[in-house]
């Protein structure tokens, strides 16, 4: 499958790159797991700007645990990943704390 994002050189099939996941196993490999528990921080249209402020968070936050991915065409979002309500709500307390609010 050619890349449709014109300028953006990431590689088709499975993303060895951080933000990105292998297929869900037993579907089609264009249909990327993205973890159920997870809450949008902030989206962007180009990747190297989801890219640097993912970079700019772990640089700051070790700890966070945060990714991106590729939702659609020229749609990139950084993510707050959580296992149960403490852990959403211990992670946007430190994003708060890093200047990041939302809701």
């Amino acid at each position: 499958m050619q890349n449709q994002d014109p300028g953006h050189d990431l590689p088709d099939g499975p993303r060895s790159l951080p933000g990105h996941r292998l297929p869900v196993a037993g579907h089609d490999r264009h249909a990327w797991y993205i973890p159920r528990k997870h809450v949008p921080i902030l989206t962007f249209s180009q990747p190297f700007r989801a890219s640097g402020f993912y970079d700019h968070l772990r640089q700051q936050a070790p700890d966070l645990n945060i990714e991106w991915y590729r939702t659609g065409l020229r749609r990139y979002q950084v993510v707050l990943l959580y296992s149960d309500k403490k852990s959403l709500q211990v992670g946007k307390a430190r994003l708060k704390r890093l200047g990041v609010a939302f809701k």
